[in-house]
């Protein structure tokens, strides 16, 4: 039982860290001159955030076992971000935030 608080504990930090990730970038990006830097240490916590949970939604790649883990701690964040890190567009803007991050 333990391990699966561990895993769940996991996750909602690996979605805190992106959810957080989006409103600092929002808030460096406002600035007359957003820090590159910053920004592309946003872009890589996101980035290592999304690929760990991407990583997870592929262990519970099986709609039944993924509608139970749903129902356990941390369920909302990990259904929405699921959805959203599947269809890629989370993942595109971490990309294109650490290019622009890297003066690309």
């Amino acid at each position: 039982m333990s391990d699966i608080r561990d895993r769940d504990s996991l996750k909602a930090w690996q979605i805190t860290i992106i959810w957080d990730g989006l409103d600092e970038a929002r808030e460096e990006l406002e600035r007359d001159a957003p820090d590159k830097g910053v920004l592309r240490g946003i872009a890589e916590r996101m980035l290592a955030a999304l690929n760990a949970v991407v990583a997870y939604c592929g262990k519970v790649g099986d709609a039944v076992v993924m509608s139970a883990a749903k129902v356990g701690g941390g369920a909302v964040g990990t259904a929405v971000l699921d959805h959203v890190a599947n269809n890629g567009r989370l993942m595109q803007f971490a990309k294109d935030l650490l290019a622009y991050g890297l003066g690309g």
